[in-house]
């Protein structure tokens, strides 16, 4: 139906109506119904903007997962955006929940339940068992090889659980965890038998300030021994950022907040798994991301909200020492692989990069990849008989959105009109103008007819 459908069909069932309105208003009311349909802009996909959670390194490839699906670099070094919307939305601005295992399975974690795609599948299968219909909080599989891959719920009724599978995610064992909400989970990559998850415990009160936990596994997620975090007012939770690849016994988090004017700081902190000593390293307004440094150092990289010259991306030690070296990036991820650094910068108006690349350790950075040239479709619009159909809408939503964030959008398709995006304000004015004038024009004439 074309945009401005719906409006038409209103108008002309309002000619037909009982009220009997004179004629003189049908005419401008159809052009004022049509210009209202035609300025009604497109809904973004999933509601949200465009924009990147998380970013890994699978078999020397780029997987991205963004605020509006996975996107993951193919063996010809293309990149392609793989639906989500048959299983709704999955992105979630502060906390991860969507992994890919070595073999290629796509797993993500929703408040419905657990859903996998498996290796060079076009359905999406709900998981069965404890992870179905539970706000499942994050997956996660180290990048290598038969790597055990896990998933943890965050589900307000107890009990929680840490789910973990051998079978690519196609089937899940459990442990329960009681209350403790979990919200993230990582595994050691240089000791995998090291397993952390983190997350909290209400308050007394719905308005009292939650527990903060970590629980840790030594024997790969058989069992679990809780370390107490505190938290202060106005946190919200925990999230591992990564276990250092030079000591597994070292464990980053950081606190989520509501980012709101009066909310605390964000705080970076490291536990000692063996004295279960918490640290402190950092405070910044928002802290969006943490990744381990390839070097021996285990300093850590993070990537801040830019504040003056102490925020953007900083190189941070355990025993706090930073270093601040680019202080105007705004990035929402980073990772060190392969003697390179990777950012993932925020997209707005004239900067649509989605991923960045450093080989002098931050100092400057060259585009990988932006929005607008990720090819908008993964062959399986149409292959789910239930949702044929809505891959294509949404990935075409996707498609303007990129568009819209170069400085120079190309011009809209002559049958696009209005409907490629939002009208611009002149031209509703200059509709509505024209309404006006033929309104008056036929007051003028039905006076001179009715003089004659």
């Amino acid at each position: 139906m074309l945009p401005g459908a719906p409006f038409a069909h209103a108008a002309r069932d309002l000619r037909n109506t009982q009220l009997a309105l004179p004629s003189v208003l049908i005419t401008p009311l159809l052009v004022l119904f049509v210009l209202l349909g035609s300025a009604t802009p497109r809904a973004r996909a999933h509601g949200r903007p465009l924009g990147v959670n998380q970013f890994f390194r699978v078999d020397g490839r780029n997987v991205l997962f963004t605020t509006r699906g996975p996107v993951v670099e193919a063996a010809d070094g293309g990149y392609r955006w793989t639906c989500s919307r048959p299983y709704g939305d999955t992105g979630q601005a502060l906390i991860p929940n969507l992994s890919r295992t070595h073999a290629g399975a796509l797993l993500v974690g929703t408040i419905a339940g657990l859903y996998r795609r498996a290796p060079g599948a076009c359905a999406w299968e709900r998981a069965s068992g404890a992870l179905q219909f539970v706000f499942v909080g994050d997956v996660y599989a180290l990048p290598v090889a038969g790597a055990r891959v896990f998933a943890v719920t965050a589900d307000p009724v107890p009990d929680n659980v840490v789910a973990y599978s051998d079978d690519d995610g196609a089937s899940f064992e459990t442990v329960s965890v009681g209350d403790v909400r979990l919200q993230s989970v990582r595994v050691a990559p240089e000791a995998p038998s090291r397993v952390v998850a983190a997350g909290f415990v209400t308050g007394e009160t719905p308005l009292s300030t939650p527990d903060g936990v970590l629980l840790v596994s030594s024997d790969a997620g058989e069992s679990f021994d809780p370390i107490d975090v505190p938290l202060t007012d106005g946190e919200l939770t925990l999230v591992v950022t990564h276990v250092s690849r030079s000591d597994p016994d070292l464990v980053w988090l950081r606190t989520v907040t509501t980012r709101q004017s009066d909310s605390p700081p964000e705080r970076l902190l490291v536990v000692d798994v063996a004295t279960q000593e918490v640290t402190d390293v950092l405070a910044r307004p928002a802290i969006n991301g943490a990744a381990d440094t390839l070097d021996a150092s285990g300093d850590a990289w993070v990537v801040t909200a830019p504040v003056d010259e102490v925020g953007g991306l900083l190189r941070v030690g355990l025993e706090g020492e930073i270093d601040v070296v680019s202080p105007a990036l705004h990035a929402t991820c980073v990772l060190e692989a392969d003697t390179a650094l990777f950012v993932c910068p925020l997209p707005r108006t004239g900067q649509s990069s989605v991923l960045e690349r450093s080989e002098d350790g931050g100092q400057t950075f060259t585009s990988v990849l932006a929005f607008e040239d990720i090819v908008m479709t993964d062959g399986c619009a149409d292959s789910d008989p239930e949702h044929v159909g809505t891959c294509a809408a949404d990935l075409g939503d996707i498609e303007r959105d990129a568009q819209l964030l170069i400085i120079e959008p190309p011009q809209p398709p002559a049958t696009g009109g209005c409907a490629v995006a939002r009208c611009p304000r002149w031209a509703l004015s200059h509709g509505l103008a024209v309404m006006l004038a033929l309104l008056l024009a036929r007051r003028r004439r039905a006076r001179r007819g009715r003089a004659a």
